[in-house]
């Protein structure tokens, strides 16, 4: 009977926690006509964030310290 239940429980929790994690895959966040300020975007995160967000529709305001990477980032963003 006890094993049931606990099982039961963690059908209903695996069951939850799959459909929570296909709903933030199917589902974009939408930031178009938002504007997004990243620091440290010549590389790394700040990179990956600047395409995301531009790839969102969002407004990006990029910053770095190191100008030359940066225009890299800049030109390679699908909407200017």
């Amino acid at each position: 009977m006890l094993c049931t239940i606990i099982t039961s429980i963690f059908i209903a929790f695996f069951a939850y926690a799959l459909l929570a994690y296909i709903r933030r895959k199917i589902t974009k966040p939408d930031y178009k006509g938002q504007t997004v300020w990243i620091t440290g975007a010549s590389s790394g995160i700040g990179e990956y964030l600047a395409y995301e967000f531009n790839r969102c529709g969002a407004y990006v305001i990029l910053s770095a310290r190191n100008t030359t990477e940066l225009k890299r980032v800049k030109d390679n963003c699908p909407n200017p």
